[in-house]
Formats: C-alpha cells, sequence, structure tokens
C-alpha cells in the first residue's frame, strides 16, 4: 500500500514542478507582427476610422488528423473595417521587413483575397509598418479624388509585394 501511495505523491510531484517550471526561450523574438498591428491600429483610428482585429485561430483536430479554422474563411486579412466616409478597409499586416512572405505559397488565399477587395473598391493593403500604411493611404486617397477610383485601384494592386524573380528584384541589389 506505502508503494501506491509513493507513486501517486511523486506524479503529483512531477505534475506540480512541470507546471511551474520556467520555460527557455526558443530563439523567438516576441511578435513583431502585433507591434505593426499596435501601431497601424493607432494610426487609423486616428483618422477616425473603426477598425477591428480578425483573430484566425486554427485548432488540431485528433480524430481526423487536421487543422481545422473556426470561424473565418482561410486568407481572411488581420484587420477590417470602415473609414469615417464610408469606405470600406481590409488590411494585413506582416512583421517588419516580412512584407514578401505574402508572396509564399501557403499565402496563396490571402493573396486571392486581398485582390478581391481591391477589386470590389475595398481599400486593402499589405504592410510591414505604420509608415507604409500611411503612404499608401494617403497615395490612394489623393489619386481617388483627382483622377478616380479605377486609377486608385490599379495603385492598390501595384503595392501588393511583388514575386520576387531575380535579384535584380530586390531592392537592396538595385542599381
Amino acid at each position: 500500500m506505502e508503494d501506491y501511495k509513493k507513486r501517486i505523491h511523486d506524479a503529483m510531484t512531477r505534475g506540480y514542478e512541470r507546471q511551474t517550471k520556467v520555460k527557455e526561450s526558443r530563439g523567438h523574438y516576441g511578435k513583431p507582427e502585433k507591434q505593426v498591428e499596435r501601431d497601424c491600429l493607432e494610426l487609423m483610428r486616428s483618422w477616425g476610422w473603426s477598425v477591428q482585429i480578425l483573430e484566425a485561430k486554427a485548432t488540431f483536430d485528433p480524430r481526423r488528423g487536421v487543422w481545422r479554422q473556426q470561424a473565418m474563411k482561410a486568407g481572411t486579412v488581420d484587420c477590417v473595417g470602415s473609414m469615417a466616409d464610408g469606405w470600406s478597409v481590409a488590411i494585413e499586416f506582416k512583421a517588419p521587413g516580412r512584407i514578401a512572405n505574402f508572396n509564399a505559397d501557403k499565402n496563396s488565399a490571402q493573396r486571392k483575397y486581398v485582390e478581391e477587395k481591391i477589386t470590389c473598391n475595398v481599400f486593402s493593403c499589405v504592410v510591414d509598418s505604420a509608415k507604409r500604411l500611411e503612404f499608401i493611404y494617403k497615395n490612394w486617397k489623393e489619386l481617388k479624388e483627382i483622377k478616380g477610383i479605377i486609377e486608385a485601384r490599379e495603385f492598390l494592386f501595384d503595392m501588393l509585394p511583388k514575386k520576387r524573380t531575380s535579384l535584380k528584384d530586390d531592392c537592396l541589389f538595385s542599381e
């Protein structure tokens, strides 16, 4: 009987130690995309926009052995809302310097989503900083007012990250 009590005590002790153990860092550098998100939200709200962050959490279904999306369609952007003048907004945030990841094969649904929104006259873009968002918005707004929505829409398409085909496409190697 004493052996039984000792095994239970040892198991409980191991469980407690596992729960209270300080986890070692695995080399993650925080969540830089979240900082971009915070900066952009602050900027958009200063413009009077009504925007919200959409959390796309996937869960693993062990019975089927697959990941499932809970509430949103794959490819949905990080932020949606509307401007003070009624225009819709759909923005995808990327970590600083990681905007090219938008073109990864795994993000094809996201690219399709953003392109569909632009086609439907939604202000939609991919940003890795509040500065980039401000640049895109101000130029889009000016084009829309001066040349019309078609030119403004083309500008948004031009602002989407391009697939890199050679070193010449990389801004670090531009002449």
